[in-house]
């Protein structure tokens, strides 16, 4: 048997170790672990309370405090608290107010909103469809308000009788009355006031647009250019010439050949007012040239346009005293018996070569009387004419028993149309005109009767 050389030393250690300790009965060491777990059950629920207990504490204090701290310690803690990072939650356990919770994510909301909101300057240059996108919405935005800020305005004319200097003064200058316009003016400067510019179709001296509904623009180039002339055209015809010459005083009178008006012409400082007539007047038509004048007005002719340009017309050439007409001046002096015609149709028709005669009056015009006679197969041309003639003689010789010294064709023109029945078909075989129409709108003697009475006859022959 071997003898362990160790022995004694573990034998003095064990009795060092043991030799203070008491080992317990099983009895007392049962009661002992029962003790334990009633003081770690009542431990636990003191750290709960005590831990609500100092949250409670703080809320309340900061609260109370929080009321007295100045603004700028506010903001600035409301700085640190946004920017503190969020502690985890196994760390850290507290209570917080469901308002205070609720405010505390709108901040947080707002502030990822505007991060997203920013976006970094980039020192590259800008992508070409960005702007040209740009571009493209200032254009159309610039548009708009050309098209919406200012409405074109409407042209009253009224103001040339109730207001006749400012009306002088402002034509003076070149300014369509009523508007921020005048002559001069490029066609874009008036599109960018007023927007797109409608073309009237129409082409008369230069380029013509719309401005509203009461202005016609006229420009030498098209889309382009300076304005040179504005027209503008009454609606409801409310003026006369009387109105016009008592307001403005005594006007020029000018005769448009080309476009068959006359014209109250207005000269002021280097612009001109033309105002267009509608109504009775007497024109000159003896001259060999061009140079047609106004020798009659009638005062309660219609002023129906207006039109501003620059002086266009030399005045020596324009007429200043002319001859007003009255009611009693339009009313024709000598009145044409229809049953003069008729006596005369009785006789001719009593012939057997004579089938039927009808008349009518010339279309716009009073004065002049159109004789239709049908006559038999057998008629030749020289007949036809002999019996035109001797309807022409009977319908005199009727009007001189009833008017005396007037003679009917003083104040009458006539023309023939005969025709001819052949085969139950009509054909015109001759046309003849007299020699005394009338002049345009003349009044006392309107037909010329010089020669032989009555008017010979220009015959065409078919």
């Amino acid at each position: 048997m071997i003898k362990d050389p160790l022995r004694n030393l573990k034998n003095e250690l064990e009795k060092e170790l043991f030799q203070n300790i008491e080992m317990p009965s099983q009895k007392q060491a049962i009661l002992t672990k029962i003790q334990k777990q009633k003081y770690k059950k009542r431990r636990n629920w003191r750290m709960i309370l005590n831990v609500g207990i100092v949250a409670a504490i703080i809320f309340i204090v900061s609260v109370l405090g929080s009321s007295y701290l100045p603004k700028d310690e506010l903001v600035e803690n409301d700085h640190l608290n946004e920017t503190k990072e969020p502690q985890d939650d196994k760390g850290h356990s507290a209570f917080i107010p469901e308002d205070a919770l609720k405010e505390k994510i709108e901040k947080e909301k707002r502030t990822l909103q505007d991060k997203k909101r920013q976006s970094p300057v980039r020192e590259e240059s800008p992508d070409t469809e960005d702007v040209d996108t740009q571009g493209q919405e200032k254009e159309e935005e610039k548009e708009a308000v050309g098209e919406f800020i200012i409405d074109p305005p409407t042209f009253d004319f009224s103001v040339i009788i109730q207001n006749p200097e400012e009306f002088k003064e402002k034509a003076s200058k070149g300014i369509l009355y009523g508007t921020d316009t005048k002559l001069g003016d490029t066609y874009d400067s008036i599109k960018e006031r007023y927007g797109k510019l409608p073309a009237t179709g129409g082409y008369e001296g230069g380029y013509r647009y719309f401005l509203g509904d009461d202005y016609v623009l006229s420009f030498r180039e098209r889309q382009g250019g300076t304005l040179y002339r504005s027209e503008s055209r009454i609606k409801e015809k409310t003026l006369t010439v009387n109105q016009v010459i008592n307001a403005m005083g005594d006007p020029y009178y000018f005769y448009d050949m080309m476009n068959d008006r006359v014209n109250l012409v207005y000269t002021v400082d280097g612009n001109q007012l033309l105002m267009r007539v509608e109504g009775l007047v007497d024109i000159d038509g003896t001259s060999d040239n061009s140079d047609f004048k106004v020798v009659g007005v009638d005062l309660e002719a219609e002023v129906t346009a207006v039109e501003l340009s620059e002086t266009w017309i030399d005045e020596k050439k324009l007429a200043k005293k002319v001859k007003f007409i009255t009611a009693d001046d339009l009313e024709i002096p000598f009145h044409f018996n229809e049953n003069w015609i008729i006596e005369a149709k009785e006789k001719i028709l009593a012939k057997q070569q004579v089938k039927n005669i009808d008349y009518k009056k010339i279309e716009n015009d009073d004065t002049s009387y159109c004789f239709k006679i049908t006559v038999g197969k057998d008629i030749t041309h020289e007949k036809g004419k002999e019996i035109a003639r001797y309807l022409i003689e009977e319908i005199t010789t009727s009007s001189e028993k009833e008017t005396g010294q007037k003679r009917v064709w003083d104040y009458y023109s006539y023309s023939l149309l005969v025709t001819q029945e052949r085969n139950g078909m009509t054909k015109r075989i001759l046309e003849g005109y007299a020699q005394n129409f009338p002049k345009k709108d003349s009044m006392d003697t309107p037909h010329q009767t010089a020669g032989s009475y009555p008017p010979e006859v220009e015959w065409v022959q078919y």
